[in-house]
């Protein structure tokens, strides 16, 4: 993925915004236009012009119709009622108008998207107590 992504950036949900562009796949509903704004936090290939990017995907605008539709992508604000921040890992390609969209396409966008988390007390090697032995 990332040798076909333009911009590769750790980042963070700051907005959605619906749009008014829908798209009526056969057997799958119908897919409303969303525009994410993310603050850039790390770039890790590619250039961002700013602070922030928009990247440009969709939503069902209703119930999905087909099992094995779309795997869409959802991003939930930072500051949103009961959701930290969180750290997404995106791999995106840039489209003609500036704006980015998922480097797997609008179709499976999920495949272009990875939260960053930090590790728990399970990733961690611990001591047993009273030190090492």
């Amino acid at each position: 993925m990332i040798a076909k992504a333009d911009v590769v950036v750790i980042a963070q949900a700051v907005s959605n915004r619906d749009t008014t562009i829908f798209d009526p796949q056969d057997g799958w509903g119908l897919r409303m236009g969303v525009k994410t704004r993310f603050d850039n936090l790390t770039v890790l290939k590619g250039k961002v012009k700013g602070d922030s990017l928009v990247v440009f995907h969709f939503r069902f605008a209703g119930p999905p119709h087909d099992i094995n539709g779309p795997s869409l992508v959802k991003f939930k604000p930072r500051g949103s009622k009961d959701h930290p921040a969180t750290d997404y890992l995106l791999f995106l390609k840039r489209s003609p108008n500036g704006e980015f969209e998922p480097v797997t396409g609008q179709v499976d966008p999920v495949y272009s998207v990875r939260k960053v988390t930090s590790l728990t007390d399970d990733d961690q090697y611990q001591y047993p107590a009273g030190g090492e032995k």
